[in-house]
């Protein structure tokens, strides 16, 4: 009778467990979810407040910032349907993790934004934005559109008193900068 007993006491534990230990990759499953663009494939705004909000907090080296806009989209859309302008949204999208995402992190953050986020020193903004633009060239050869976008960046030394957030409106400023000279 014992032996039958701790045999079941046994098996209902490792049931338990297994029922645990799927619970768990569940949830780190919806975890995931939550953070994930389902049609890029990269983290999602709240992914981005979140690491923002971290960074405010805990920043020790130099943060670059960097805001991508899709040039046109409305125009495709409008022109072409959705269906070719989510095309051009998850095109942009491999472009810019393709150029940054070795070196920092890439998120789409709103229907046609996009922002990265580099942290230490080094980057060369003029070489990244010539390799995004030569990508999106590449990416786009047989469209019968152009894929453009525009950037802003915006760079800060620990020591600066400036929050990422702040840093990120001057990088959005430069951004619509850029944009208003690409529309006109």
């Amino acid at each position: 009778g014992i032996i039958v007993f701790i045999m079941m006491l046994v098996f209902l534990l490792a049931k338990r467990a297994g029922e645990l230990l799927c619970d768990n990759a569940e949830s780190q499953v919806y975890k995931r979810m939550a953070y994930l663009d389902y049609m890029t494939r990269m983290n999602n705004r709240t992914a981005f407040e979140q690491r923002m909000d971290q960074l405010d907090r805990e920043r020790e080296e130099e943060l670059t910032l960097v805001m991508i806009d899709l040039n046109g989209l409305k125009r495709v859309n409008d022109r072409r349907g959705h269906r070719e302008g989510d095309e051009m949204i998850r095109r942009t999208a491999k472009a810019i993790q393709k150029v940054f995402g070795a070196a920092g992190a890439c998120y789409r953050i709103g229907g046609d934004e996009f922002a990265v986020i580099l942290e230490g020193s080094g980057y060369d903004q003029m070489q990244l934005r010539n390799r995004l633009r030569e990508e999106l060239r590449e990416s786009g050869k047989r469209l019968d559109y152009l894929l453009s976008v525009s950037v802003g960046f915006a760079c800060a030394e620990p020591k600066q008193e400036l929050s990422a957030w702040e840093l990120l409106k001057c990088a959005d400023r430069e951004m619509y900068e850029e944009k208003r000279q690409w529309y006109h």
